[in-house]
């Protein structure tokens, strides 16, 4: 029994001809069988055989919304995960087009021709592209360090600025080298997480952060410091004798690893006291040693810092002393550093002594500007005073040698002769701070001025513009050794004020106050009515503060003067938006600031609606009834209204689809389109249903007569109205036919093989005059008669036809499959033969012009 030939469909388009029939053969691919035996039949009749799919019948969505940077090479990337049954590798794209607006587009797609899977195409799929605007990312810093294995966030400054747009996030990090950095976007924090990796020590590491579209970067430098040890001292308070030296070691010295984990600078409160410092041995440890510079404190308040390398960490040591490194009683002072003015005279004070033998009184000093005159005590104080005068000459770093009968060596105390008049120094002229707030520029050297008329007491306007009192207080605290100044209520810029003392030195100070930046949280602006008005809730409008942070600023990407008024409503604590005329705008950019440089961009419409009521609801040919292509045919009748977006047009619903006709109805969410529904008409390829069948496979062999086999199908095709009525609106009927024949062009020893056979697989469209009767046409034919033997010759035919008469109501096609084999001459009972095979399927009819 012979078997069944598989029989596989595909789809290739043809052009046609009116009148006679015209037969074009479009897939030559004379191997698109896959089965090896050439005795198959198909399974059945049924319009996806074999599992070869109407591609039409597949795609359903016709409609894409908001894609992303849609372009011809992406357009079939970006639809798959929309169409997940659909193997992207057996369609090509057909006819891709951005509108100008650029904001919509289309395209078509069809099978490719050697597809197994899909046969036909899909015209006028429609999509509309993802708008945003795009706003530059501001960070809060652009330098950052951390530690290996601990990371650092980086947060967006003006974040309330970039909108809901994922794509103005800075998520892209590109330049580092990964083995010594991780970066990431945390996108529920919405900042830049840094993480170090390993224990690498490393600085400068450039990262370029971009946004997400990549239309804007900026570079940030990331330093990873050494893993964090913090070193120990011995002990961190000490009691030494004068003029003795005193060690403490770095008990934990080879767990630091990195030197930027050693003690490095150590920092003195009182100078002239003692000389410290971190004394290394090589590699195996250190020591901090202090040394006392021959002169004690009475109320033991010396205190040493002691810094890592990094600065990152120090200790505090305190120094307490006790007596003299011979254990003898003595004095003590209260620093050992000394400022006067020339020709005046100091007293200072000294701690007191119980006999006179201890008393300070052998004073010596190689200056002849500094006179010792006297030491004298008080009964009522615990203090004794030493008397200096100074002479009339500025001198700095006078060494005094201060010791009694019983102390020997003596202890070294230090003067300053400074002039009457003298320029005080100002840690900074520039100031920015803000309102209600306090700052500070400390007087570097007010110990030196020691003279009232020396000191930064006076203050006024620099310029008669300049009113400062309004926006600020200041004066000189001399217990802070500083100028205070307090701000007021009001923000201002660029307040100068001139700072003197009485004996005329001058300094100019640049003061500006300005609010505590707080980004503003608006609502977003949505489309508006011509004529209309709306309110955007300002999210955080109490957190604010101050009048500098609202947004009060507004301007559009184009002129609405006396079209729209924008204002800021401060008792609502909204933005209210008025359109001024009875006019529609689109692609409007509002664009809202604050005084201290927040600001955002909005994109809306102003809509004037339009009743489908009122628009031509006749369109030209539609040649798909598809919902793509009746949106565009209706979109195309009514050109004056092309200001609407796409997407409005996409929204539209179509319904109660005909061959010439549809109902277009709107919904809630269209805007510019409102009322109906409505019925739209149009001219349009009519495609017939319920039209598949096929013939079975006429399968014939020979090994000395002649063999001839046929299979012939029918069917009655209903037509959707009178055969007279079509031809008003249609003048051809396109039939596309899927044609199999297949012949040996030599003889073969059964069973045969595939490499037997000269397989022709091919897709034909035939187009027929509208009512036109036509008998056993050819479709496709496959015929050979070659010489085996000198008295012996192979003939074989294949072939495909249709008849086709056309009634009032239906249409008869007729499929008929012929297969002829003769193995012509030789011997009767020859075992080697010749053979012939064919079959044929319709797979679609329809009307057209």
């Amino acid at each position: 029994m012979k078997k069944l030939l598989k029989f596989l469909m595909s789809f290739a388009l043809s052009t046609t001809v009116i009148g006679e029939t015209t037969i074009y053969f479009i897939d030559k691919d004379k191997n698109n069988v896959s089965n090896n035996d050439q005795n198959g039949a198909p399974d059945g009749d049924n319009s996806e055989t074999n599992g070869v799919k109407d591609l039409r019948k597949v795609i359903k969505q016709r409609v894409f919304k908001d894609l992303k940077n849609p372009t011809e090479i992406n357009i079939l990337t970006i639809i798959s995960p929309y169409i997940p049954s659909l193997m992207m590798s057996d369609i090509e794209l057909k006819d891709f087009k951005m509108n100008e607006d650029n904001n919509s587009g289309s395209f078509g797609l069809k099978a490719k021709n050697d597809s197994t899977l899909y046969y036909g195409e899909v015209k006028n799929i429609v999509f509309t592209v993802y708008k945003y605007v795009h706003e530059d990312f501001e960070l809060e810093k652009y330098e950052i360090s951390i530690r290996p294995k601990e990371y650092g966030e980086i947060k967006v400054k003006n974040l309330s600025s970039l909108g809901d747009y994922p794509e103005n996030l800075p998520t892209v990090f590109t330049g580092y080298d990964e083995k010594y950095i991780d970066v990431s976007f945390d996108n529920e924090k919405k900042v830049i997480k840094i993480a170090g990796r390993g224990l690498i020590y490393k600085e400068d590491i450039k990262v370029t952060v971009q946004s997400e579209d990549k239309l804007f970067s900026k570079e940030i430098t990331v330093k990873i410091k050494p893993f964090k040890f913090n070193f120990i001292l011995a002990k961190e308070e000490v009691n030494m004798r004068v003029n003795d030296t005193e060690t403490i070691a770095v008990t934990n010295w080879s767990e630091l690893g990195d030197e930027q984990n050693q003690p490095d600078e150590v920092v003195v409160n009182e100078k002239n006291v003692v000389d410290a410092e971190i004394v290394k041995n090589g590699n195996y440890g250190a020591n901090l040693v202090i040394r006392s510079k021959g002169v004690k404190l009475f109320d033991n308040v010396l205190e040493l810092k002691v810094y890592s390398k990094d600065k990152d960490y120090y200790v505090k040591v305190y120094v307490n002393f006790t007596t003299t490194i011979d254990n003898t009683p003595t004095f003590g002072f209260e620093k050992a550093n000394f400022n006067m003015l020339v020709e005046s005279e100091l007293k200072i004070r000294v701690q007191k002594m119980n006999t006179d033998e201890y008393k300070p009184k052998k004073v010596s000093s190689k200056s002849g500007n500094l006179k010792f005159l006297n030491y004298s005590e008080d009964e009522t104080s615990e203090f004794g005073y030493l008397t200096f005068k100074a002479g009339n000459i500025n001198e700095e770093n006078i060494k005094v040698e201060v010791s009694s009968e019983k102390n020997i060596k003596p202890q070294e105390i230090y003067f300053n002769i400074k002039p009457k008049k003298m320029d005080f120094k100002l840690s900074t002229t520039t100031i920015d701070m803000k309102i209600n707030k306090e700052a500070t520029i400390n007087v570097t050297n007010f110990d030196e001025l020691l003279e009232e008329n020396n000191y930064p007491s006076k203050f006024e306007n620099a310029s008669s513009e300049n009113n400062y009192e309004n926006y600020l207080n200041i004066k000189l605290d001399r217990s802070k050794k500083a100028i205070v100044i307090k701000a007021k209520e009001s923000p201002k810029k660029d307040i100068q004020i001139e700072v003197r003392s009485e004996n005329g030195f001058k300094a100019l100070l640049n003061i500006g106050i300005s609010v505590d930046y707080v980004p503003f949280n608006l609502e977003r602006p949505t489309d508006m009515l011509a004529l209309g008005e709306q309110k955007l809730k300002i999210k955080n409008f109490s957190s604010l503060k101050h009048k500098d942070n609202y947004p009060s600023i507004f301007s559009f990407n184009k002129d609405m003067k006396g079209k729209i008024d924008v204002k800021l409503d401060e008792n609502e604590g909204c933005i209210i938006i008025n359109s001024l005329k009875d006019e529609y705008e689109t692609n409007l950019i509002l664009e809202i600031k604050s005084n201290t440089g927040n600001s955002s961009k909005y994109k809306f419409n102003v809509i004037k609606p339009i009743k489908l009521e009122d628009m031509q609801n006749f369109g030209g040919h539609v040649s798909e009834n598809s919902i793509g292509e009746i949106l565009l045919a209706f979109k195309n009748a009514n050109l004056g209204y092309l200001h609407i977006d796409s997407s409005e047009w996409n929204l539209l619903n179509v319904s109660d689809i005909t061959y010439n006709s549809a109902k277009i109805s709107t919904s809630s969410s269209n805007k510019w389109l409102v009322g109906g529904p409505i019925i739209f008409n149009f001219s349009s390829d009519y495609e017939l249903s319920d039209v598949e069948f096929q013939t079975q496979l006429a399968d014939e062999y020979s090994s000395h007569s002649e063999s001839n086999t046929s299979w012939d199908n029918s069917k009655d095709i209903l037509l959707p109205k009178k055969l007279s009525e079509l031809k008003t609106e249609f003048e051809k009927l396109e039939l596309e036919f899927n044609s199999y024949t297949a012949i040996t062009n030599s003889q073969y020893n059964p069973p045969s093989n595939d490499s037997d056979f000269d397989k022709k697989q091919e897709k034909v469209k035939i187009s027929i005059k509208l009512g036109s009767d036509l008998e056993d046409q050819i479709i496709s034919k496959s015929e050979s008669t070659f010489e085996i033997d000198s008295d012996l010759t192979g003939i074989v035919l294949a072939s495909n036809t249709y008849s086709i008469k056309f009634n009032e109501n239906s249409i008869s096609i007729k499929l008929v499959s012929r297969a002829y084999a003769y193995r012509k001459g030789g011997n009767w009972g020859a075992t080697k033969r010749v053979a012939a095979q064919a079959q044929v399927g319709l797979l679609s009819a329809k009307l057209t012009k």
